[in-house]
């Protein structure tokens, strides 16, 4: 059963385009693999970024580490965009994102998984 599975996506009508020759298909079929770099940046510079937040102390398992750990991205990444080659492109995310770790969380964790009772000021 399994082969004959196999067998019915691997006939060449269902996997080549008749237009294309072999080594254009292949071609073809390679760029559709292959990611953007900009995706691989950003990968890379979530997973910077997710390691700055965990060494800072906040576990994966915190409800406010996806909150930390996203706005930490957002704001590397504007930080980044500002740069004029990719050149040392990653030692600059690590530094970008250990620079702004501390700030971020302790502003997350103070506003919105921490609420302070603020107290309202009136004027007589």
């Amino acid at each position: 059963v399994f082969f004959y599975f196999l067998s019915q996506f691997s006939s060449p009508d269902v996997l080549c385009d008749p237009s294309l020759s072999a080594s254009q298909q292949k071609l073809k079929d390679a760029r559709q693999r292959r990611v953007k770099r900009s995706e691989r940046h950003k990968r890379r510079l979530r997973v910077i970024v997710e390691h700055c937040v965990v060494s800072y102390g906040l576990v994966k398992e915190h409800p406010c580490f996806s909150k930390c750990s996203e706005r930490l991205f957002k704001l590397s990444k504007s930080f980044l965009e500002d740069l004029k080659t990719s050149h040392n492109l990653t030692s600059e995310m690590k530094s970008v994102a250990k620079n702004n770790v501390k700030q971020v969380v302790q502003s997350e964790l103070k506003n919105s998984c921490l609420p302070l009772k603020v107290n309202k000021i009136t004027t007589n």
